[in-house]
């Protein structure tokens, strides 16, 4: 998609990596994942902010397994 796209751009940019390299397109996939995950789960639940939702989801992203 044009956002996975600019955020590979932007990824690629910051790690000095090809944009269609592996980590690059796998880091931007999961990013645009966890976001998508949160709006889904904030419009179900309509619990607080869907910014601060979407926040949340990159910092367990961000944690890691």
């Amino acid at each position: 998609s044009a956002d996975q796209g600019m955020v590979a751009a932007f990824l690629a940019r910051r790690l000095g990596e090809p944009v269609d390299g592996l980590r690059v397109q796998v880091l931007a996939g999961a990013l645009g994942s966890a976001n998508f995950s949160a709006l889904i789960w904030w419009a179900r639940n309509d619990e607080g902010d869907p910014a601060a939702i979407a926040v949340a989801a990159l910092d367990e992203l961000l944690r890691g397994f």
